[in-house]
């Protein structure tokens, strides 16, 4: 797999979802209900759909509170492009905003559940960004390769503890519940081969893992 995090494909169409009720908020924050969460507006119904599923199931999670409040607080911008070079990703577009990129072909070929566990992968990057782990002050006082450098350092960082976060492992079964638990063990690694996290463990592991994700609609 690509790294999460891949270079910027060039003119796309980042946007900032629409700050007015016009639909996109909907009542939460318990019984008042004068908190007002705004659900994703991605552009694509399907994406919409999934992050929408994964909110309902883990949005009083830590992981699930940092989207919402992403969400909230339009520090998450969405944006499209046929030729970014992988099903989605993140990029940066400032110290406190992430660009979350997605091919729309890609998008259209991946199964729900292959989807539900893609968006579970992007949501613990954020996690890790909400949490100060790679927080990026300078970004763009960087140079392409400084650039570059960083975001693999970040990608395999994130990796490595995504496939040992035992809260992570919980995730998983709450977004997709009642599998085995030796198939949440394969999901952990979902996203992450070609990366070093990956590339580590024995050629058996590695084919075992790798063979049942494909033939089950992972990535």
């Amino acid at each position: 797999m690509p790294p999460l995090v891949a270079p910027d494909p060039g003119p796309g169409t980042p946007f900032v979802p629409d700050p007015g009720d016009g639909g996109n908020n909907n009542s939460g924050g318990g019984g008042s209900g004068t908190t007002n969460n705004k659900t994703p507006d991605t552009r694509n119904d399907k994406l919409d759909k999934a992050l929408e599923l994964l909110l309902a199931k883990l949005g009083i999670t830590e992981i699930g509170k940092v989207l919402q409040a992403m969400l909230n607080g339009q520090t998450l911008n969405f944006a499209s492009h046929e030729n970014f070079p992988c099903l989605m990703g993140l990029l940066p577009a400032s110290a406190e905003v992430i660009n979350f990129w997605y091919n729309p072909n890609e998008l259209n070929s991946i199964t729900e559940h292959g989807l539900t566990v893609a968006c579970l992968h992007e949501m613990y990057h954020l996690y890790r960004f909400d949490n100060g782990t790679w927080r990026i002050e300078n970004w763009f006082g960087l140079t392409s390769d400084q650039q570059q450098a960083l975001l693999i350092t970040i990608n395999q960082n994130d990796h490595q503890a995504q496939v040992n976060d035992p809260n992570y492992l919980e995730w998983l079964k709450e977004a997709l519940p009642g599998s085995p638990d030796s198939e949440y063990d394969y999901l952990r690694y979902a996203g992450t081969i070609g990366t070093p996290v990956f590339d580590d463990l024995s050629s058996s592991r590695k084919n075992e893992i790798s063979s049942w994700l494909l033939k089950n609609g992972f990535f």
